[in-house]
């Protein structure tokens, strides 16, 4: 099935012309762990880097510095208690305003595309 998805990608892909300027472009994959999202968005980032089109790759959370540090947290199952989930919606919360401060809107302003995974 994911070779399908895949073939099926890349064909959209090869109808994918973006026009410098034209349009800012923010594409976000979503779904359940190992459904394939992030062999779908590097697929995506390298073909629109053959295309010559600044494209930036992040994961969330994490793809800041400091978010990174935030998803060290959040992923850790070794807590001695387990978060709560208000705790773990701020540090997700916490995790993307930095992502968007930092990375996604600067990229955004300079037209590049931003696949956020």
């Amino acid at each position: 099935m994911l070779r399908n998805t895949v073939r099926c990608s890349l064909r959209l892909l090869s109808h994918l012309k973006l026009i410098e300027g034209d349009s800012i472009m923010l594409i976000t994959f979503e779904g359940i762990d190992g459904c394939g999202k992030s062999s779908q968005a590097r697929l995506i980032a390298d073909k629109l880097n053959e295309q010559g089109i600044e494209c930036i790759l992040v994961r969330e959370p994490g793809g800041s510095e400091l978010s990174e540090q935030i998803r060290t947290v959040v992923l850790n199952t070794k807590h001695t208690a387990p978060m709560s989930h208000a705790a773990e919606l701020l540090l997700f919360a916490a995790s993307r305003a930095q992502l968007v401060e930092e990375v996604i809107e600067p990229a955004l302003k300079r037209n590049a595309v931003v696949i956020c995974d």
